[in-house]
């Protein structure tokens, strides 16, 4: 839902850049809003401006400063974002995650009807407004004979977009590479502030018309629109928003948000929640159990173990970058390997050969120096933004 605030901005931005370019700040702030709230209504939103560039590709070549007022803003929000997504890369580029190699979800057998699209997900109302944007252009093309080439650049794109939530073709012939989007409708996070903003460019167009006497009919016919357009839309959104968020098929999300059952998705490949059925034990290979415990919140785990073994399971779902240490009985301290279980995906870690005794091993996550990097990259970025924001100012 937070992706909603940030989306209008990168698409304002977008359309003030090629009309005056003077849309860059939007812009940013509205790509960095969108990417650091929802992954997928970025990658949806990014799409959308893609298809807008590409349709006023010429007005961008041609006109000096445009493209410059559209690639800064969006390497701006690159950079500032990059202690989110480089992190997030590093760890694809580890392992396979069931998001992309095996998802829960298949997108072809997500598309609904166009009647349940309309009724409860972009609402009647969103359709209305997208409608009479289409009637004032079809005013302007005939009846004025003014061509708007931005105004039809948005228009074209809504609709496209639009129609593809309930485009089941295009997601039984891509399906294999889209199914992270998981639901066509997610479309509608980009469509519905998308119309809006047509559909408000549509009504300023007609005031500039200066016709005597039209104005007051313009706004009422507006507001009218308006009006029956929150109507029929209250139910979709009311709905929506009443929706139960804690029970999930008889299941309480909030005790199984962990890890482990909602939002398997996201866990690495072989991983599920039927594996974490003693968080607190450290597995060897024989199959008997080391009794350990869960520190700082869950996120370190401790515990003695026989070194006979050869190496140890321990209740965490892996991802790169956890470091085991291990504390002998004589106070002497090793580091120890780690790496992905076979059978799980949980995270093994290996003992040194020929031990003997019990000894403590200690297992936490730790930034990996890509994660430095991505993080020094963001404070970076962030700090130049705000030098060029004050000079700017000065000036």
């Amino acid at each position: 839902m937070t992706a909603y605030i940030f989306v209008p901005l990168a698409l304002g931005g977008f359309c003030l850049c090629i009309k005056d370019k003077s849309g860059s700040w939007l812009l940013g702030a509205g790509l960095t809003g969108t990417l650091l709230s929802h992954s997928t209504t970025f990658l949806l939103l990014c799409a959308a401006l893609l298809v807008m560039a590409i349709l006023q590709s010429r007005r961008i070549v041609s006109e000096k400063g445009i493209f410059l007022s559209l690639l800064c803003p969006t390497l701006a929000a690159l950079f500032l974002t990059t202690g989110y997504w480089l992190p997030a890369m590093e760890q694809f580029a580890r392992q396979k995650f069931k998001v992309s190699g095996a998802p829960l979800i298949q997108i072809s057998e997500q598309t609904e009807t166009i009647s349940k699209t309309i009724r409860e997900r972009m609402g009647a109302g969103t359709l209305l407004l997208l409608l009479a944007s289409w009637g004032i252009w079809c005013y302007f093309q005939v009846c004025r004979r003014k061509k708007n080439g931005i105004f039809f650049s948005l228009l074209f794109t809504d609709t496209i977009f639009t129609v593809l939530i309930v485009f089941r073709p295009l997601w039984e012939i891509f399906g294999e590479n889209l199914n992270f989007i998981q639901f066509p409708w997610r479309i509608v996070q980009v469509t519905t502030p998308l119309t809006i903003i047509i559909f408000a460019v549509a009504v300023g167009a007609l005031l500039q018309e200066n016709v005597p006497g039209r104005q007051r009919w313009i706004l009422l016919g507006a507001a009218g629109c308006v009006a029956v357009s929150a109507v029929l839309s209250y139910h979709a959104v009311w709905g929506d928003l009443r929706a139960p968020r804690e029970n999930l098929d008889g299941r309480v999300i909030a005790q199984e948000i962990r890890g482990t059952s909602s939002g398997e998705e996201w866990l690495p490949m072989d991983c599920s929640g039927n594996h974490f059925d003693q968080p607190d034990v450290a597995i060897d290979p024989l199959g008997s159990g080391a009794q350990g415990e869960k520190l700082e919140g869950g996120s370190v785990f401790s515990g003695y173990v026989d070194l006979s073994q050869e190496y140890y399971t321990v209740p965490f779902v892996y991802y790169y970058g956890y470091r085991a240490v291990l504390e002998r009985e004589d106070g002497e301290s090793l580091e120890l390997r780690t790496d992905r279980s076979d059978y799980d995906s949980q995270l093994r870690v290996w003992l040194p050969e020929n031990g003997e005794g019990v000894g403590r091993i200690t297992v936490r996550y730790q930034a990996t120096a890509m994660q430095r990097v991505s993080y020094a990259v963001s404070v970076a970025a962030g700090l130049a933004l705000l030098w060029i924001a004050v000079r700017q100012r000065k000036h």
